[in-house]
């Protein structure tokens, strides 16, 4: 959509441009031979140009706001983490037009491309996900600190070899997924806690 619209742009200024340089040369070998005549074509060409720049404008207005109010019905999910020591809580909220069904949270390496599933029992209640959100929706989910051994030897089995490091928080919709960095304090605390992966 980019593309169109840079595209649309160049044409709404190339053609200035050129109708520019094209009247002054036009004016320069014209005027001398016939200047009353010259003056009436060259505002007639100027109306001309004038009207077709506002309908290419209005068509450019209207391919943004076509673009923008696509982009806004969509689904939209915001993600808010909090760590402490006996919790690790994930605040999803749905801040789209559109309702979104939550498939899942996981826990992805985003350098190794591997991922843990951390919304399913024993971590949260199969009740809670996947839950279908509509505008304004709230869910808190909470990892209690029994478990956070429980999500290392996760990591560890299913991400082997990651350096906590380059952990994301992901959601995934059954259109789209939403990620963000893992809580750092969160990934230093599963760090602290590491095992063998062998």
């Amino acid at each position: 959509m980019k593309w169109m619209i840079a595209a649309i742009l160049a044409v709404v200024l190339g053609f200035p441009i050129a109708f520019t340089a094209g009247v002054v040369v036009s004016l320069s070998v014209s005027a001398e031979k016939n200047p009353a005549g010259t003056l009436r074509s060259v505002m007639g060409s100027a109306g001309d140009w004038v009207s077709g720049l506002g309908a290419l404008a209005a068509a450019v207005i209207a391919v943004y706001l076509a673009d923008k109010q696509r982009r806004d019905n969509s689904v939209k999910m915001d993600i808010n983490q909090y760590y402490n020591s006996d919790a690790f809580v994930i605040d999803l909220i749905s801040s789209g037009e559109k309702g979104a069904v939550v498939r899942g949270i996981f826990i992805r390496d985003v350098r190794l491309k591997k991922q843990i599933m951390i919304s399913r029992p024993p971590f949260v209640d199969s009740k809670i996900l996947p839950k279908r959100f509509d505008y304004g929706d709230v869910e808190r989910i909470t990892i209690d600190r029994n478990w956070f051994v429980k999500v290392q030897i996760e990591i560890a089995q299913g991400i082997p070899y990651s350096d906590y490091k380059h952990l994301a928080l992901v959601v995934g919709t059954s259109t789209s997924e939403f990620r963000q960095a893992l809580n750092a304090e969160f990934a230093s605390a599963l760090s602290k806690h590491q095992l063998p992966t062998a």
